[in-house]
């Protein structure tokens, strides 16, 4: 059975390891994201921010600032059903 990864096992809903490097980085990264998109004024430069942050967006998708999240791509979903 192959070693799964932190990161596997936080999205199978089990005990994880959350000073587990990667996901260290992973915060950190989508940390920085929101703070330049709330920074941001221009929507074009925001669409482009929440593609990075989100993955994927639907068009004309908005989101008012200040935004803010504690783990961005475990939500996504419930986002994107709104």
């Amino acid at each position: 059975m192959p070693i799964r990864t932190e990161k596997e096992k936080k999205l199978a809903g089990e005990v994880y390891n959350c000073l587990d490097l990667d996901l260290v980085a992973e915060r950190q990264k989508a940390k920085e994201l929101i703070r330049l998109y709330n920074m941001t004024e221009a929507m074009p430069e925001r669409q482009t921010i929440l593609q990075q942050l989100l993955g994927q967006i639907g068009e004309n998708s908005i989101i008012e600032p200040p935004f803010t999240a504690a783990t961005v791509r475990t939500f996504i979903s419930a986002i994107m059903s709104f």
